[in-house]
């Protein structure tokens, strides 16, 4: 059987809508929270960033991904307090899968919830989210945090279907974002093809 590396580095993002760089902005992070690089980050009514639940995120409440590693203290303020963040609702990252997807381009739209969602490599500092494949949904339900679709696999040299630990290019699912669009929900059918795909 071909595999690949199981390396979880959470979301790396990889380009914006129009292909450039993504965009990167400051935020004012809550207290005693720890956010690894490539772990998606929150926003909480009162403006702050917080790590998110180990389970699910709630609609509206996704600001993007952490752009480095922070540890912030119970008394931390000011400039320790800082934390940059991806937040470009549309912006296009590469994720592991946390097991075999068979025919992986056959997976193109599928939406899935995050593992390993609030993990991180206490070595390298880095997310160790992967997508949950026992959980992916062709449409959004209100039960589970399907946060991330799926674009497509990653073409690499021998890239073949079949690897263990294959890695897809992904994007938000849209309603998750707080600068994504506030709809009821969208189906595997309506993924998003950026240019040059």
């Amino acid at each position: 059987m071909t595999t690949e590396a199981n390396i979880p580095l959470g979301c790396v993002p990889i380009a914006n809508a129009n292909g450039n760089y993504p965009q990167v902005n400051e935020y004012n992070a809550g207290t005693n929270q720890t956010f690894y690089q490539g772990m998606l980050v929150c926003k909480s009514a009162s403006g702050l960033m917080y790590t998110p639940s180990t389970t699910r995120i709630l609609r509206g409440e996704l600001i993007g991904i952490a752009a480095h590693y922070k540890s912030i203290s119970s008394t931390a303020s000011g400039d320790a307090i800082k934390l940059y963040v991806y937040d470009d609702p549309n912006v296009l990252f590469e994720m592991q899968a946390n097991a075999k997807l068979t025919n992986a381009t056959s997976w193109a739209g599928y939406m899935f919830p995050i593992s390993n969602l609030k993990t991180g490599n206490a070595t390298t500092l880095q997310s160790k989210g992967s997508l949950s494949v026992s959980a992916a949904l062709t449409d959004i339900s209100a039960s589970t945090a399907v946060c991330v679709q799926v674009v497509r696999p990653v073409k690499t040299i021998g890239h073949t279907d079949n690897l263990t630990y294959s890695r897809y290019i992904c994007r938000f699912v849209p309603p998750y974002h707080a600068y994504g669009m506030a709809t009821a929900g969208i189906a595997a059918a309506s993924v998003w093809d950026p240019p040059g795909s």
